[in-house]
């Protein structure tokens, strides 16, 4: 792994970036935030997988050796089947080693003890409509309680990771008579940002975190590139297809992350 390259809708993969970052200082890094194209809870699947194909392309091209879709969304898609989308960690399809942050996550999952259940899943349409976490879960014999918190993200775009607006959206998306809940997965790397107001809420003994778990598994299956010198490291790259402005100070904003620069790239 001596380049690796980072696709996310926005800027919620940058949680991954920063995590990684720490753990591989000597790796390069190129993240492609594909904001100027239609959400990817708006496409079909085979026309987000055409759109992934595409990307995973240009990161190739500049380099790239392996890539995390560090969106729960777009991970759905990266194998036709369910069965193997919940235990094929690896897609090779697209010309590249790829894996997505679900697959790690559901690994870990579902060897939790009895005792870690309920497991409250938060994530975007796609994610939960797609039922990969539930049935996941209810394999391994563990109650999941999944909603959708599709608004989350948004507000995380715009920088809203506290506050009166946050606490009234995760009011009305967890409703009033949620159950003791046991472990808790945000399944949207967005949702991070705002980890303390929904730990805060839901009160979970556990939390599952998708990027983390994502890492964890590329340290123990890639083999990164050996330690060298500061100066031999290749400088990270940041792309979009949206704005470069907005992406730097949303990634500021919900996750104190700097970007140096960001170049924009034709949709």
């Amino acid at each position: 792994m001596r380049c690796l390259g980072i696709v996310d809708w926005g800027i919620g993969g940058i949680d991954f970036a920063r995590k990684f970052h720490k753990a591989f200082p000597q790796v390069q890094t190129i993240y492609l935030s594909d904001s100027g194209f239609t959400p990817y809870g708006k496409l079909a699947d085979v026309d987000l997988r055409r759109r992934l194909a595409h990307l995973v392309e240009i990161l190739a091209e500049r380099g790239a050796s392996h890539v995390v879709i560090a969106c729960n969304a777009a991970s759905t898609t990266l194998s036709d089947d369910k069965s193997e989308a919940i235990n094929q960690a690896v897609d090779t399809s697209f010309g590249l080693p790829c894996i997505g942050v679900i697959q790690p996550t559901l690994a870990v999952l579902r060897k939790l003890p009895k005792s870690q259940a309920p497991v409250l899943v938060l994530g975007g349409k796609r994610t939960i409509d797609s039922g990969i976490y539930q049935q996941g879960l209810e394999d391994a014999g563990l109650a999941c309680i999944a909603k959708i918190a599709q608004p989350l993200s948004a507000l995380v775009e715009r920088g809203v990771t506290s506050g009166a607006e946050l606490l009234a959206t995760l009011g009305e998306i967890l409703g009033d008579d949620l159950p003791t809940i046991a472990t808790l997965v945000p399944a949207c790397t967005h949702y991070m940002a705002i980890l303390p107001a929904l730990t805060k809420i839901t009160k979970p003994s556990f939390v599952i975190d998708p990027a983390a778990e994502t890492l964890k598994y590329l340290s123990m299956h890639w083999r990164p590139a050996p330690i060298m010198g500061a100066d031999s490291k290749n400088p990270d790259i940041f792309l979009t297809t949206g704005s470069a402005e907005a992406m730097r100070l949303s990634a500021m904003s919900a996750f104190g992350f700097s970007m140096p620069s960001v170049s924009i790239l034709s949709r």
